[in-house]
């Protein structure tokens, strides 16, 4: 709680969350995020992130886990604030029962059904019930001479509403479809033995998964979350993982570990697709003992998107990040995205497939940078920048530092964060700190996460930490 001098007015955040475990099979959690106005992150936060968030959310959650699955009640209040308002809906409550059965028929098929019951509230306009039952069988095992494995699966989605998208459409209606999925893999595996005595394991697994959900009418129906979007799907997403692994000693060490997906529209694609989506590729380097000195790590990761027609990337992020021990390190980021339409990852049916495009957004490319390092054994610093290439304007940059008693009792956490206005939003300085004392506990807040994303790589999750309720 602060008292805000520019707009004379006390603005409050309330951070907390709670987990108690009543006994081994039940739980309640608990997560609270209240602002006493919906403009104090724009106007008062360290963090960017923070400063463009549409709502916050709290959460009590409920779960009682059975033999062969669980029951759950959870209500969950969702606060506006850079969108929304009075019309957003809140599930208060929603109930459901998930159930997967033990392997039948030779521990070949699996049973499952999932089901809840949803109420939707706002204050202003209308309310929403929403039943969904989701019944479904697969198999596990099969296989062609023990070298190709098949997973057939199918899915049914029954869904059942109070009220209709209009305020005029009061009536109840339902929607059902059915998700149908073949997926095929395989895996190929060699050993190389190197001249200086080490192993090395390469592993290529090849997938083919095929899905088909068939057009549904939802023109009529409310739309909240994924359950209510199912758009049809006839798809075939191939992909190819590659792995290179030093098996020398224990746990060994995977010097590349590349993927690579693509999905191509057996029928006529959805919305602005086309019929062979990007190219989805990721890959993580980590250069081998030979190349870096003792105790040092190097590793490289790529995420990118590759437009098969033009073979330009339509997006590529990288990572360079370069350590010692827990003593320093060093991390370098490029973001880039071209102006236009980017694929959707995945649905609820399939996390990695293609079936939809997002609307188009505009460019993207900036840059990150920041390190820390081990002063003493009692003090650690570090720092990040943000800087958009686009617009020439540095985003963000925070310097943080945190010290450690010896016994780990207590720490203070100190940090300057300066952040470049956009739109109605001021450009400022800001200087924060947080004090920990170990026993009483702690409840992370937003300069918490900054020195948490920083100082992570140096002091983990020690004790006597920020970000390490206890």
């Amino acid at each position: 709680t602060l008292r805000d001098t520019v707009v004379e007015r006390v603005r409050t955040q309330i951070t907390g969350a709670h987990v108690q475990q009543v006994n081994p099979d039940l739980s309640v959690r608990v997560k609270v995020n209240y602002a006493s106005d919906r403009t104090i992150f724009s106007d008062l936060s360290s963090s960017g992130v923070f400063r463009a968030l549409p709502s916050q959310e709290s959460i009590v959650s409920v779960t009682q886990r059975l033999d062969h699955g669980s029951i759950f009640a959870t209500g969950q209040y969702l606060q506006p604030l850079d969108s929304g308002g009075k019309t957003t809906f809140q599930r208060v409550p929603e109930i459901g029962h998930r159930y997967t059965s033990p392997p039948l028929w030779n521990d070949v098929v699996m049973l499952q059904m999932n089901s809840t019951a949803t109420h939707f509230f706002r204050e202003e306009g209308f309310d929403v019930s929403r039943i969904e039952l989701s019944p479904g069988i697969s198999t596990q095992g099969l296989h062609i001479g023990h070298v190709l494995g098949l997973r057939p699966q199918v899915k049914a989605k029954e869904v059942i509403y109070s009220h209709g998208r209009l305020a005029s459409q009061s009536a109840a209606r339902s929607r059902g479809t059915v998700w149908i999925g073949m997926e095929a893999s395989s895996s190929l595996v060699k050993r190389f033995v190197l001249r200086n005595g080490q192993q090395l394991r390469h592993t290529i697994t090849p997938k083919l998964f095929y899905e088909y959900v068939p057009p549904t009418r939802q023109g009529d129906l409310i739309q909240i979350d994924a359950i209510d979007d199912l758009p049809k799907k006839h798809l075939l997403t191939y992909s190819v993982n590659s792995r290179l692994k030093n098996s020398s000693g224990g746990g060994g060490q995977t010097w590349l570990d590349l993927f690579l997906a693509q999905s191509y529209h057996l029928g006529s694609s959805p919305g602005q697709a086309s019929t062979f989506s990007d190219i989805w590729g990721q890959a993580t380097i980590h250069l081998p003992d030979p190349f870096v000195p003792p105790g040092g790590q190097a590793s490289v990761r790529f995420d990118s998107f590759v437009d098969p027609s033009s073979g330009a990337f339509r997006q590529l992020n990288t990572d360079l990040h370069l350590q010692h021990r827990q003593q320093w390190y060093v991390t370098l980021g490029h973001r880039r995205t071209k102006a236009g339409l980017v694929p959707r990852r995945g649905d609820i049916w399939n996390a990695i497939s293609f079936n939809e495009v997002l609307a188009p957004q505009a460019k993207i490319n900036f840059l990150t940078a920041g390190g820390g390092v081990r002063v003493s054994n009692n003090w650690t610093v570090g720092t990040k920048i943000y800087q958009d290439f686009a617009t020439g304007v540095t985003s963000e940059w925070d310097v943080v530092g945190m010290y450690q008693s010896p016994c780990r009792c207590w720490s203070l956490g100190l940090f300057y964060s300066k952040l470049a206005g956009a739109g109605s939003v001021q450009a400022r300085d800001q200087f924060n700190f947080v004090l920990t004392l170990r026993g009483i506990g702690a409840t992370p807040s937003v300069g918490t996460g900054i020195m948490q994303s920083i100082l992570t790589p140096l002091l983990g999750n020690g004790t006597g930490l920020p970000w390490t309720i206890e």
